[in-house]
């Protein structure tokens, strides 16, 4: 265990990265099943006992700037009538919450704003107050079906939170700032996790398939399944706001392993398919102020003006996309419209060095390999339903040398990193903020392609 500071931080790390990142230490294995941690979490003083009283009080939560309650006063026992659990001071928490839930599984959506129990939770448990959390296209694919895993009935989805800890059994987590997103947990040693595919380990566990998600005031889980969050996410003093972090976690995180996967080098031409959704504004941000690329970006023409005088913050050159059923003559015409960017941003002629797809329409999609020069990366993010495979002739691929490769959301170290940007303003996620009211019609706007930027919502105002 690090000694702390006198300010309640823990600082003892090694030296930055080349980029600028901490390996963090092995810090407590209570922490995270992946030994993650961030580069300076805030802790607290440990118990104190007055020996009159018998009185048992925190001495200080250097979070929130104020004393924590004597478990004599704000505790209760756990389900096992041993065990006490601990509420945050000057905190309530309600029998019933606000959710949106699919109260019955279907083929079309079914969402419905309505009241449900706040979970008890049981010993390695944490009861979350959420405050935002990130809408994306996903929760539309957790909604429908059931797909496998998910509950048939009064399904919560949501998979981009971010809230502090408000009930444990574990006092010194209360107040604690943390996220929840889809990869809440893989095992962390076996074959796939220790090769780079967390997300394919078979012991994962997941927002909102194994735990009730984040279209919901309170979040019941165990407290590995949480992310810690570094505290400036929710300083009030800081300018940045804390609805952006939701974009660090699954959107951003698969923006950035999808360009660590097709690793462009600077002034590389990137081309980003999807470049007005979620995950390809943000492909499309970190590829020019991250990785300082030069980005075309493709999309459906009535999202050209979406991110108005930010537009140059995403891309260089915008080119309208194709629908599948148009004529031939317009996907010529597209071929060339890319040609000329190409040349415009390169001052040659060469197609692009790397095509990302996010698109949720596999129709910017099924010529890929058209965009990519010889040697060039394809990597395709997520997949879309229905119609969704391409057609690539073997001789072409040997040919060409392409490199096609699937990509699914990165790890906590990508979510991280991404946090690690916004804080330093390298980049600024496009957020649309919307209500728990309006989730559900803004769900449904995701079947019509109508998203842009990163959507969140806003389910509870940040803790004081």
């Amino acid at each position: 265990m690090f000694t702390p500071n006198d300010d309640g931080t823990v600082l003892g790390l090694p030296a930055p990265l080349s980029n600028g990142l901490h390996t963090p230490p092995d810090f407590d294995a209570g922490v995270s099943s992946n030994k993650e941690i961030l580069s300076e979490i805030p802790i607290y003083s440990p118990l104190t006992v007055d020996a009159q009283s018998g009185r048992t009080d925190l001495e200080y939560d250097s979070l929130h700037q104020s004393s924590v309650p004597s478990p004599k006063e704000k505790s209760s026992q756990g389900m096992d009538g041993q065990s006490i659990l601990f509420t945050m001071q000057g905190f309530t928490l309600p029998e019933m919450q606000e959710a949106v839930i699919t109260a019955n599984m279907r083929s079309t959506l079914n969402l419905q704003k309505t009241s449900i129990p706040v979970k008890r939770p049981v010993l390695g448990e944490v009861v979350v107050r959420v405050s935002w959390t990130g809408i994306c296209r996903s929760d539309v694919c957790f909604s429908l079906g059931p797909e496998p895993g998910f509950p048939k009935y009064d399904h919560v989805a949501g998979h981009e939170g971010i809230g502090h800890v408000v009930q444990s059994f574990d006092p010194c987590l209360l107040g604690r700032p943390v996220a929840m997103r889809y990869l809440a947990q893989s095992c962390g040693s076996c074959y796939l996790c220790l090769r780079g595919v967390p997300e394919n380990c078979a012991e994962q566990t997941n927002f909102p398939k194994n735990y009730n998600g984040t279209f919901q005031q309170f979040v019941t889980a165990p407290w590995v399944a949480m992310m810690p969050l570094p505290s400036w996410v929710f300083d009030t003093k800081s300018t940045i706001n804390p609805a952006t972090a939701t974009a660090a976690l699954c959107s951003g995180s698969t923006a950035l392993k999808a360009l660590k996967t097709a690793s462009p080098q600077p002034n590389s031409v990137v081309v980003v398919v999807g470049i007005m959704g979620a995950i390809g504004h943000l492909v499309g941000l970190l590829a020019k102020q991250v990785y300082n690329c030069r980005v075309i970006g493709i999309d459906w023409e009535f999202k050209r003006n979406s991110f108005g005088a930010n537009s140059h913050t995403v891309y260089d050159i915008f080119i309208p996309m194709p629908a599948a059923a148009d004529a031939k003559d317009t996907q010529t015409l597209f071929q060339v419209d890319l040609q000329k960017a190409c040349y415009t941003l390169r001052g040659f002629h060469c197609m692009a060095d790397a095509c990302i797809v996010t698109a949720s329409s596999i129709s910017g999609a099924n010529r890929a390999p058209d965009y990519v020069r010889d040697g060039g990366s394809i990597v395709f993010v997520g997949a879309p339903r229905g119609g969704n495979s391409i057609s690539l002739p073997l001789q072409t691929l040997v040919e060409r040398q392409l490199r096609l490769q699937g990509s699914m959301m990165g790890g906590r170290e990508e979510a991280y990193q991404m946090l690690h940007y916004i804080q330093t303003q390298q980049i600024t996620p496009l957020i649309t903020s919307i209500s728990l009211e309006g989730l559900s019609n803004f769900m449904e706007g995701f079947l019509e392609d109508h998203s842009k930027g990163k959507a969140v919502c806003c389910v509870n105002e940040p803790l004081p």
